[in-house]
This record gives C-alpha cells, structure tokens and sequence, in this order.
C-alpha cells in the first residue's frame, strides 16, 4: 500500500506538459491563421485543403489529450509574446508534415487499389 501511494506520489510530481510548447498545437494555431486568411480571398478548394490539415493536428492533440480545452489553450499560445514571429516558421513546418501525411495516404491509396477486402 505504502509503495503505490508513492508511486502516486511521484506521478503527481511529474510536470505538467507546457501546451504552447507542443508542436501539434502549434500548428493547429498556425493552419487557423492560415484558414482564416484563405476565407477572406473565397478559395473554396485551398480551404478545403486548410480545413483538412487542421482536422488532422485536431485528430494528434485529442488523441494524445482527451480532455484538452483546445480554445482555452489556442488562445493563450497566440497570445503568448512572439506567436507571431513564429507564425511562418510554424506555417512551413506544418505544411512539411501534413505534405509527408498526405503523401504516405496517398502511397497507401495505390497500394489498395485493386485489391479486395477479404
């Protein structure tokens, strides 16, 4: 009993993760900006593609986090001091990532083609 109250103990002394500091966050927060840039000039395609990136970081954060409050953290990122000198830097690393995911879907697309479900 003693020992799983200090494990507990030591769980609880773990720091708590900075979520401005996650990567997926932060390019939720840029792939926003970029949305909500692209809503203004009426690209249906481009923010369809935008809109897809987006769910995908959504998709890395919940799983990793259930219980996240995304607006509550969205919102102190962008507000934190030197957001948006990050914001292009943020903008090309996460388009980098989401182009390698789309690319590996796609790969895995011509993989199945032809083949049928058993």
């Amino acid at each position: 009993m003693l020992l799983s109250f200090a494990g507990a103990v030591v769980l609880a002394a773990q720091p708590v993760p900075q979520m401005a500091d996650d990567p997926d966050l932060r390019c939720l927060a840029a792939v926003g900006f970029a949305a909500g840039a692209l809503s203004q000039r009426n690209d249906p395609k481009a923010a369809e593609r935008v809109s897809s990136v987006m769910f995908y970081f959504l998709g890395r954060l919940k799983a990793r986090f259930p219980a996240i409050d995304l607006n509550r953290e969205v919102l102190a990122l962008v507000q934190r001091p030197g957001f948006a000198q990050t914001l292009q830097q943020e903008t090309r690393r996460c388009g980098l990532e989401a182009q390698a995911r789309a690319a590996d879907l796609q790969s895995l697309g011509r993989q199945l083609q032809g083949i049928s479900p058993r």
